[in-house]
């Protein structure tokens, strides 16, 4: 079968976004890091709970796996963005509940709060569609 070249492209942009994603779960992890960031967001990870650290750690660290396994184009992909989507939905809707929207702009809140949810829902309905087509390969029990 062959396979629409999108795949690697899509792959390798989740990549990217969420390799950022996992540098800056790194930064939030250390003090020295936290001190660099504008004021707004060292507010936000200073009074972020463990909850929402854990759902941005499992949105990272599962959306990068996810654009590996894509990229491989393996069928894990699939859950691995969904469970990214999950984590990303929790670690925002934790955000929002915090009141944290009022202290970003326009461009943040876009980068922060809405890219996460709309990227993460375009790679679970792709890597679905891939699948459906035939570009995902699965391992097989014989």
């Amino acid at each position: 079968m062959k396979v629409h070249w999108s795949i690697w492209l899509v792959g390798a942009i989740a990549i990217l976004w969420h390799g950022m994603s996992v540098m800056n779960l790194v930064m939030q992890m250390s003090s020295a890091g936290v001190a660099n960031m504008p004021e707004p967001f060292r507010t936000l990870v200073a009074s972020r709970p463990l909850w929402a650290t854990l759902a941005f750690a499992v949105a990272s660290i599962s959306g990068l796996l996810g654009g590996v396994a894509l990229c491989l184009r393996h069928r894990i992909s699939g859950p691995l963005f969904f469970f990214s989507f999950l984590g990303a939905l929790f670690a925002v809707l934790q955000t929002m509940v915090a009141g944290a929207l009022g202290m970003l702009n326009f461009a943040m809140i876009v980068l922060t709060v809405l890219g996460p949810i709309a990227f993460g829902f375009f790679l679970i309905v792709y890597t679905h569609r891939a699948r459906k087509r035939g570009w995902l390969r699965g391992t097989q029990v014989s």
